[in-house]
């Protein structure tokens, strides 16, 4: 019997036995399908996921509850959910925070414990950005201290441009790769000063500068650990060889340099590094 015969048997099979089980609804108010009309659609996002085509749906909030939900229902089937949870970390930073919360039960992994600290002082951290910014405007002793040691906004985006990074080619490569992936983690409407009046500014420049900083270089790790992701599949299907093996080293400079920022993510990208240079040399 011929290839094509055989996965038609077994699909048909699969879906008569799967019909006399009887169903378990998963919510019966609002939902009356059954596992396997689930489980199906859940396998259909996460190749969707896995091709790195999440941020190409037009209607992100309905597509990334269904996500969430078909996440769930793989998640017994997935040993190393790592890719999948870092796809969706990304989306979710910038379009659904509240989202983190459900899928740190999901995916209990460090990466997501590391995307609900963030969003917890993401507040802060627009706070202090503007009341820097503020002070920014009133003093030019201060303006030199702001752009030598904490992060500016560019394009209504997170700027790196503050970061002393040890070559310039490094600064540009990187500083565009943030600024320019699917919008970034930080959008327009980040760009509200969050005070009203001067009173609201309480803490110390020096603390300021210091969460700043911390928060900027895990925020930073994260976004290079999800184009090594891409990078990694695109070299699966036989593209940007050579790119890929350029922000390779251009990724070895950056942990080398932030080395003790965040243990998880630097060994996440090493482990990445290694893999997509082993796969370029076999190719």
């Amino acid at each position: 019997m011929l290839g094509w015969q055989w996965t038609t048997l077994l699909f048909l099979l699969g879906g008569y036995l799967a019909k006399k089980r009887k169903p378990r609804k998963i919510d019966s108010r609002t939902n009356e399908k059954s596992d396997w009309t689930v489980l199906w659609r859940a396998i259909s996002v996460a190749a969707k996921l896995y091709r790195g085509r999440f941020h190409s749906f037009p209607t992100r909030l309905p597509y990334l509850q269904k996500a969430i939900q078909c996440c769930e229902l793989l998640r017994p089937y997935v040993e190393g959910p790592t890719i999948l949870a870092a796809y969706l970390l990304r989306d979710i930073l910038i379009f659904q925070p509240t989202a983190v919360y459900t899928l740190s039960d999901i995916f209990d992994t460090p990466l997501l414990h590391l995307a609900q600290v963030l969003m917890e002082e993401k507040s802060t951290l627009n706070s202090y950005l503007g009341s820097l910014s503020r002070q920014h405007s009133k003093s030019l002793s201060f303006e030199k201290k702001a752009n030598d040691s904490v992060l500016s906004r560019s394009n209504s985006n997170l700027s790196l441009s503050s970061l002393p990074y040890p070559s310039p080619s490094l600064l540009s490569a990187l500083d565009n790769s943030l600024n320019h992936s699917y919008g970034g983690i930080y959008t327009r409407e980040d760009e509200m000063d969050p005070f009203s009046s001067e009173d609201d500014i309480s803490s110390p420049h020096e603390q300021m500068e210091k969460e700043v900083s911390v928060l900027s270089r895990s925020i930073f790790l994260a976004e290079v650990l999800f184009h090594l992701l891409e990078l990694k599949q695109l070299l699966e299907d036989g593209l940007l060889v050579q790119q890929s093996i350029r922000y390779c080293e251009y990724a070895r400079e950056v942990v080398d340099f932030m080395r003790g920022s965040n243990v998880q993510l630097e060994n996440e990208i090493g482990q990445l590094i290694e893999c997509i240079q082993n796969s370029s040399m076999n190719r």
